[in-house]
C-alpha cells in the first residue's frame, strides 16, 4: 500500500507545480545490447557496466556476473523489459563477500535536487539452461542492495527491502531515492549506481548464489513536498520546517511552484504529507 500512496503523492505534485522527471542516462541499462539466445546465459561484463568486486572472488567461472535470456525455462517465465536480464552468479565463495555491477553517470550531485532510482530484482528459480542443458540448482536467494553513491559514499540504498516477499522465480521492483538540500559533502561529484549480489550464505540445502536486475532507471524527480527537510522521513519536522519557510515566504514553500507563498501553498504541502509521503 506504501508504494501506491507514494505513486499518487507524486502525482499530485506533479500536476501541481507541472513538473514531470527527468531522465539520467544510463548505458545499456536493460541489459539488451549482449546478445543471448533463448534459454542460454553468457558470461560477460555487460556492455556499459563494471564490476564491483572488493574482495577479488570473480573468476566468470563459478563466480561470474553476465545475461541471461530465460525465454523458455523454468528460471523466469519472462524479464520485466526485453529478453535479457542481468546476472551476478557466486557459487563459489558463498559468504565471501559482496559483488556487483555500477555505472558512473553523466551528472553530478546538486543542491535541492531529488533523485530516483528504480530496478527489477529478481530471484532465480532451479532449472535447465544453456545449449548444454545443465541443470541449475538456484534454490534460496543470497540477497541484494541497489544504491546511489557519489565516490565511495553510498547516499542511498535498498538493502533487502523486498526479501521476504520475493518468491522464487519472480521480479519485484524496488525504488530507492535521495534529496539534498543546499549543501552536502559530496556536492559536485559523479553519481553512480550500484546493484549488488550480497552474497549471504543461507543453508547448505539453500545456498542462494544468484540474483538478477533488469529495468534500471535513473531519475531526477519533482521535489518531495511532504519530506519537506529532505530528512528521508515524514513527520511533524517536516511540518514545522515548511511553516518556518513559508511564514518567511522563503522561495522553498511554494509548493504549488505559482510564483506565490499563500494559503494554496500550505493546502498542497499538507495534501501530500497527510497521504504519508512522496
Amino acid at each position: 500500500m506504501k508504494r501506491f500512496i507514494k505513486v499518487a503523492a507524486i502525482a499530485a505534485v506533479s500536476a501541481a507545480s507541472g513538473a514531470f522527471a527527468q531522465v539520467i542516462p544510463l548505458v545499456n541499462p536493460g541489459f539488451e545490447t549482449d546478445f543471448a539466445a533463448a534459454g542460454t546465459l553468457r558470461i560477460l561484463v555487460p556492455a556499459g557496466w563494471r564490476v564491483f568486486d572488493p574482495s577479488r572472488i570473480v573468476n566468470q567461472s563459478q563466480n561470474s556476473v553476465g545475461v541471461l535470456n530465460p525465454t523458455g525455462t523454468t528460471f523466469f517465465p519472462g524479464v520485466p523489459e526485453g529478453r535479457n536480464a542481468a546476472l551476478i552468479f557466486l557459487a563459489q565463495s558463498i559468504g565471501r563477500g559482496e559483488v556487483g555491477l555500477f555505472q558512473m553517470t553523466n551528472v553530478t550531485l546538486q543542491p535541492n535536487t531529488r533523485y530516483r532510482l528504480s530496478v527489477d530484482v529478481g530471484n532465480i528459480a532451479s532449472g535447465f539452461g544453456d545449449p548444454n542443458n545443465f541443470f541449475y540448482d538456484l534454490d534460496g536467494f543470497p540477497g541484494y542492495a541497489v544504491r546511489i553513491f557519489a565516490a565511495n559514499t553510498i547516499l542511498a540504498e535498498d538493502r533487502n527491502g523486498l526479501f521476504n516477499t520475493l518468491s522464487e522465480g519472480e521480479f519485484a521492483r524496488t525504488f530507492v531515492e535521495f534529496s539534498t538540500q543546499a549543501t552536502h559533502p559530496q556536492m559536485n561529484q559523479v553519481l553512480g549506481v550500484a546493484l549488488i549480489n550480497l552474497n549471504t550464505a543461507q543453508t547448505p540445502q539453500n545456498p542462494g548464489i544468484e540474483v538478477n536486475f533488469d529495468d534500471v532507471r535513473f531519475e531526477i524527480v519533482p521535489p518531495c513536498i511532504a519530506d519537506f527537510n529532505a530528512d528521508g522521513g515524514v513527520d511533524g519536522e517536516d511540518v514545522g520546517a515548511f511553516f518556518t519557510a513559508w511564514s518567511a515566504a522563503d522561495p522553498s514553500s511554494d509548493a504549488n511552484q505559482d510564483g506565490g507563498i499563500d494559503g494554496t501553498d500550505v493546502a498542497v504541502f499538507f495534501e501530500a504529507w497527510s497521504a504519508g509521503g512522496c
